[in-house]
């Protein structure tokens, strides 16, 4: 219920309505629109939430126009302010349909991040065998939470650098027993 009440609010909120009242116990949340059709006053809606069985929800709603500040008559033309009650509810389905979309997203980026780690575990097993090419170094680098870099004018001295902390690692060549003492260990026991 709560999170359902919570969708609502955020419904009336991304309207750009004025949200009075909010009651998780009640099921119940009351708003306002600006000006309508039928009213300077714009509508008074409230949108009831009933549990009708466990995990599901119904959400219905009901707005009236409003009467105030010297207006004699609110019509409710063509029912604008049962519309408006329902324009909510559309709200709310469109936003909850965004949700898979985030957990899809996420589940996809941790699969990706388990594969990188599969990849970088299967890197270190190759560089206790033999020298690796850059490109695999940087992977194994970037899986530690750091990145390399190339320093030097005429030859390149290679960097790393995580935290803001510089290691000065040499040429190429050098790469491979600093990898294997510090990067390996951090890889292989998932730090």
């Amino acid at each position: 219920m709560t999170t359902v009440v919570k969708l609502a609010m955020r419904a009336i909120q991304h309207l750009d309505w004025k949200l009075d009242s909010a009651n998780e116990n009640l099921g119940l949340v009351t708003f306002q629109t600006g000006i309508s059709f039928g009213s300077w006053s714009g509508i008074s809606g409230s949108l009831n939430i009933e549990e009708i069985e466990d995990g599901h929800f119904k959400v219905s709603g009901t707005g009236k126009q409003n009467l105030r500040g010297g207006q004699l008559i609110a019509l409710n033309i063509a029912g604008e302010a049962q519309g408006k009650a329902h324009k909510a509810i559309e709200v709310m389905k469109q936003l909850i349909s965004v949700i898979p979309d985030n957990e899809a997203r996420y589940a996809s980026e941790e699969r990706a991040k388990h594969e990188r780690h599969l990849q970088a575990r299967d890197l270190c097993y190759e560089l206790k065998q033999k020298p690796i090419d850059l490109r695999s170094y940087m992977l194994l680098a970037e899986q530690a939470g750091g990145y390399i870099e190339a320093r030097g004018l005429f030859t390149e001295n290679y960097v790393y650098i995580k935290n803001g902390k510089l290691t000065k690692l040499g040429k190429l060549e050098q790469l491979r027993p600093w990898f294997i003492e510090n990067i390996l260990p951090v890889i292989e026991n998932g730090v």
